[in-house]
C-alpha cells in the first residue's frame, strides 16, 4: 500500500464466512502491520461459528448470532435486468448503501467499484479494478447487483426469493455461471498495475 501511496481508513474482512479461515487471526495481524488502517477494522461474521480470538488487534467482530434467518442470509444471485428494473443507485454519483456501508473491495487484482464488483466482474466478465480506489460503481456492473435498486424493491425481491416465489440464481446469472465454468476470466493483479 506504501508503494502506491495509498492510505487505508478502514478495512473490512468478508467471505465466504471469515471465521472458517485457519489463520484468520494471522491475516487481522498482517492487515494491522502492513497497511495499518486509521481507524479500527472490522471482521464480518453471521455469528454461526466460533469466532477467533482477534484480542489486541485493532479488529472488532460485526453482526453475530442474534439475527434473524432474513438478516443472516439473503439471495444475492437476482439480476434487476431479469425484473425488467433498472439499477437507481450505486453509479453517477448516487449513493449505494453497500458503497457507504461497506466501501471498496481491494483483493489482489486491485481497487473495485464496492464489494461485489470483483466477484460480479468474474461472473460477467467485465474487468471492475483499477490501482486506485473507484469513486462509484458503473451501471454495466450495477445493472446486475439487487442492491441498485430502491431498499423496498431489494427487500421484496429477497422475501420473493427466501419464500421460493422467485427461482435464483435468475436467468442472467446462469448465463454468466455457465460462461465461467466454459472458461477463466483474467484479470490483471494489483502489482502489474501499479509497475
Amino acid at each position: 500500500m506504501r508503494k502506491a501511496n495509498i492510505q487505508i481508513h478502514k478495512v473490512r474482512i468478508t467471505g465466504g464466512e471469515p471465521t472458517l479461515h485457519p489463520n484468520l487471526r494471522a491475516i487481522c495481524e498482517a492487515v494491522d502491520s502492513h497497511w495499518q488502517p486509521e481507524k479500527q477494522s472490522v471482521v464480518l461474521t453471521n455469528g454461526s461459528l466460533p469466532k477467533p480470538d482477534i484480542g489486541g488487534l485493532k479488529f472488532r467482530y460485526a453482526w453475530g448470532t442474534d439475527k434473524t434467518k432474513a438478516e443472516l442470509h439473503r439471495p444475492w444471485m437476482i439480476s434487476p435486468v431479469d425484473m425488467g428494473l433498472k439499477p437507481i443507485v450505486g453509479f453517477n454519483g448516487k449513493d449505494c448503501w453497500v458503497q457507504r456501508g461497506c466501501g471498496r473491495g481491494f483483493d489482489a487484482f486491485g481497487f473495485s467499484c464496492c464489494v461485489f464488483a470483483g466477484a460480479l466482474g468474474r461472473l460477467f466478465g467485465i474487468d471492475p479494478y483499477s490501482a486506485n480506489p473507484v469513486e462509484f460503481g458503473t451501471e454495466e456492473l450495477c445493472r446486475h447487483c439487487v442492491c441498485s435498486l430502491s431498499r423496498k424493491d431489494q427487500w421484496r425481491l429477497w422475501v420473493d426469493a427466501m419464500e421460493g416465489r422467485l427461482p435464483t440464481p435468475t436467468t442472467e446469472y446462469v448465463k454468466a455461471l455457465e460462461r465461467v465454468k466454459s472458461g477463466t476470466i483474467k484479470f490483471k493483479r494489483f502489482e502489474e498495475m501499479t509497475r
